[in-house]
């Protein structure tokens, strides 16, 4: 109603930003697929300065950490340089008949380590 941007679309960013990064990887088909998926443990945001509906934003979206079973995936929603917000959460990778968490494959280690830049654990 005032022109800026609700709160809950930070949200909506971030699923959209982190579906991107995992399609960008060619990593979508091992992450969410009818053996597996990735859901969200837990999900927060700062919210830095106010964004507006029509601002031109950027969406930044990197793999921080790597547990067993688990990534930790860090946000920032930029306007022209400016730091509008800034998020991060955990994902569980799932294996979809047993419902138990399953662990993230080497393969999928080593793309997502490779990309940012991160010599392998």
């Amino acid at each position: 109603m005032l022109g800026h941007v609700n709160n809950v679309s930070y949200f909506m960013y971030f699923e959209q930003g982190r579906i991107e990064y995992f399609e960008h990887l060619g990593l979508t088909e091992e992450l969410f697929s009818q053996k597996a998926v990735s859901v969200v443990a837990d999900l927060e945001c700062q919210y830095l300065a106010q964004l507006y509906l029509k601002d031109p934003l950027m969406l930044h979206v990197k793999v921080a950490e790597i547990g067993r079973s688990s990534m930790d995936v860090q946000y920032a929603v930029v306007v022209e340089d400016q730091l509008k917000a800034a998020g991060r959460g955990t994902i569980v990778l799932i294996d979809t008949e047993s419902g138990k968490s399953k662990p993230v494959s080497e393969h999928a280690r080593k793309i997502i380590e490779h990309f940012e830049g991160r010599a392998p654990a």
